[in-house]
């Protein structure tokens, strides 16, 4: 599992540590100017004569920048550095004993040419706590940098230090001249804006610097809103629901879906195709399309004992699916996708229900309940309004999209940004949907079999779970698994995301192959 804690929380473990002595900035100093060193070996550049631009602003951010800058000089690479009317002393010195060339206050035409004769940036403007208007001389120095980036027949390694600068590491809202890094260099833990959309588009590849901050970080992280997760390969090996020689279909899980119409028929062949990929017992299928047993004929068709249930995609009338689930014992976990998400807002709606929106449907749910929230509010900060639905709704809320969020009324929070934007394809959501209810499913079987029934905390790993995979199956159909950040991958299908999950819980639960 993968944490990112708000900047309240990073801020005691920063002064707890400086009190104990520890020198935090000469640790993240030489870690960032290490990192930089290894990314351009990776990028097949020469060091000694490598050509590099510190961009120091007022912060310890700036003060990294420059204190790595220094390292970087005494190995033979040529570095220059900018300043504002303050800047970290220590780091400034620093940066000088090195031989490294300093300009203080540059105007526009001194900035442009150091940025065109500098093939790295370093980006150390602003810290994570930054939040509104970028002031000056800070704004502009961000605008003429993205100028010359774009301009630039050779695009400059842009390098963070912590965070690009202008996002706001808590909200992971923007500002407009955020400079987009290639690689940012987070110190201590991640920051929840690493992990979301739109602040994480910003942050290309991110490594984490280990400071020590771990055991601070967890003890004054009291509140859900602290702290935000992500699941990885090793959180889904370790709640798998791996068969034993004992097992039977219905120990396994069961799922009943009822999706799919003559309208949308192939809503109900992609739900019940992602569902039917991860090794439940059986498929239990109720929805207005018959022929899906001629796509996946191993799936039976009519009512029974199940362990969840799906419902949603691609239905047109509801009264019919509303009166099954109605039926179903109160205690099964639900999973409602696109029209039958509006079902959760009866007052008489108690099952334990995963909702699976993307921003529009977030949008006329939260309409529906009196809240006037428009969709660019909402793809702007979806943390803030996935959290706001899960708590109104008392349901766990899967807001989808480039970065996917899954908030529970409870207030845990996971963020998945594993898929790629060839995602964003018809029938993507519907595959996802199947995926979700196939793990809850398997969460239910397990809890059942201590006599129990899946807790609200484990629907909400369920989910981040099945999102999780869905993600890693469309990077793996879209081969941008096989590239770095700089491919580009293929275009897919919604299919072909469920022809790739075989592949990827190959990899996830046989590591060592």
């Amino acid at each position: 599992m993968d944490y990112a804690f708000s900047t309240s929380v990073i801020r005691l473990a920063e002064n707890a540590l400086l009190e104990q002595g520890t020198p935090l900035m000469e640790q993240a100093s030489f870690a960032l100017a290490s990192h930089i060193l290894c990314l351009l070996k990776e990028r097949g550049f020469r060091l000694s004569g490598s050509t590099v631009l510190v961009l120091a602003g007022t912060g310890n951010n700036g003060g990294d920048a420059l204190f790595a800058g220094s390292y970087l000089a005494r190995r033979g690479l040529k570095v220059s550095a900018v300043v504002g009317d303050k800047c970290h002393e220590e780091g400034l010195h620093a940066a000088l004993r090195a031989g490294v060339s300093v300009t203080h206050n540059p105007n526009e035409q001194e900035l442009r040419s150091l940025a065109r004769d500098c093939g790295t940036w370093i980006d150390g403007i602003l810290g994570i706590g930054v939040t509104g208007k970028i002031r000056e001389p800070f704004s502009n120095w961000l605008s003429i940098l993205n100028q010359e980036s774009a301009q630039s027949a050779a695009k400059p390694l842009i390098v963070a230090v912590d965070i690009p600068s202008g996002i706001n590491a808590d909200s992971s809202e923007v500002c407009n001249d955020v400079l987009k890094a290639d690689l940012t260099v987070t110190m201590g833990c991640l920051k929840p804006a690493l992990l979301e959309y739109p602040a994480a588009d910003f942050a290309g590849s991110v490594e984490t610097v280990d400071l020590g901050f771990d055991p601070i970080l967890f003890q004054n992280a009291s509140a859900s809103s602290d702290v935000v997760l992500r699941v990885n390969d090793i959180d889904v090996r370790d709640n798998w629901l791996v068969p034993t020689s004992e097992d039977h279909k219905y120990s396994r899980g069961v799922l009943g879906i009822f999706t799919g119409s003559q309208q949308y028929p192939g809503a109900g062949i992609l739900s019940v195709g992602g569902a039917s990929r991860l090794g439940l017992g059986m498929v239990r299928y109720l929805g207005g399309n018959t022929k899906v047993v001629d796509t996946y004929p191993e799936v039976v068709i009519g009512n029974g004992k199940i362990q969840a249930a799906l419902a949603g995609s691609g239905l047109v009338e509801l009264e019919p699916v509303e009166s099954w689930l109605n039926e179903l014992d109160p205690a099964l976990p639900v999973v409602l996708d696109a029209g039958a998400i509006s079902l959760a807002l009866d007052p008489n709606w108690q099952k334990p229900t995963i909702l699976t929106p993307h921003a529009g449907e977030l949008q006329k749910l939260l309409d529906d309940s009196g809240f006037g929230i428009d969709r660019t509010s909402i793809e702007a900060n979806p943390r803030k309004f996935a959290c706001i639905a899960a708590e109104h709704t008392c349901c766990i809320v899967v807001l989808k999209g480039a970065s996917t969020v899954i908030a529970a009324p409870s207030g845990e929070c996971y963020v998945q940004a594993d898929a790629p934007a060839w995602t964003g394809t018809a029938g993507s959501g519907d595959v996802l949907a199947g995926i979700i209810g196939a793990v809850v499913a398997m969460f239910q079987a397990r809890a059942e079999q201590s006599g129990e029934n899946v807790l609200s905390k484990d629907l909400a790993l369920a989910a981040a779970i099945g999102v999780h995979i869905h993600g890693r199956a469309a990077s793996f159909a879209s081969r941008r698994e096989l590239h770095d950040q700089r491919g580009l991958g293929i275009p897919i299908a919604a299919s072909d995301i469920i022809d790739s999950v075989p592949n990827i819980m190959d990899e996830i639960l046989n590591p060592w192959r």
